[in-house]
């Protein structure tokens, strides 16, 4: 039965249209526009180099003075009872010596308060020395540009360019047996 339908004119016909079809649809080569499109193609890198904003680097220097220290601290010390031939700023002097061989480096002395009690006894006067002061050591250095400090090395910007690629969702017209057809309409 099948023979017979197959034979039948209409069937000739299609099967004929339909191959001339696929002739023709075979000739048919799409024409996309050349567009950039990242996410397809990727980037190229494109490095700039910039002159540094600044001839030095920002530092904390010796030369830039103090903006602060690490540790402040009152010292207070009595001298006991001592004989005579002394005075107070020698027991401030004292007492600041030792505190500095305490910490184990140079202490910026702020204000320096005295006074003095004596006594005698039996004839004999003694001393009695007091001292206060505030001590700070650990320098923190203003953070400043100068030449101090290293120079700024130059900088660099990178700008990424998307690569051109065909874009194959892009379609600008047909090419059909060599002859063109750009700029319809498609959508």
């Amino acid at each position: 039965m099948w023979r017979v339908i197959w034979k039948h004119p209409f069937w000739s016909a299609t099967g004929g249209l339909v191959a001339m079809l696929g002739f023709f649809a075979a000739m048919v080569q799409p024409v996309y526009k050349s567009t950039p499109n990242a996410t397809l193609c990727g980037f190229d890198e494109k490095v700039i180099q910039v002159p540094p904003q600044h001839e030095f680097n920002e530092c904390r220097a010796q030369a830039h003075g103090v903006e602060k220290y690490e540790y402040t601290e009152t010292v207070a010390s009595s001298s006991g009872r001592v004989g005579g031939g002394r005075n107070q700023q020698w027991w401030c002097d004292q007492m600041k010596n030792a505190k500095q061989q305490a910490v184990g480096q140079p202490i910026a002395w702020g204000p320096t308060s005295s006074w003095e009690e004596s006594s005698r006894n039996f004839g004999t006067v003694r001393y009695n020395y007091h001292c206060t002061a505030t001590a700070s050591w650990g320098p923190i250095y203003v953070s400043a540009r100068s030449s101090e400090c290293s120079k700024s090395p130059p900088g660099s910007s990178s700008e990424q360019i998307p690569k051109a690629c065909p874009a194959s969702d892009v379609l600008v017209g047909v090419r059909i047996l060599g002859l063109s057809w750009v700029g319809w309409p498609w959508s």
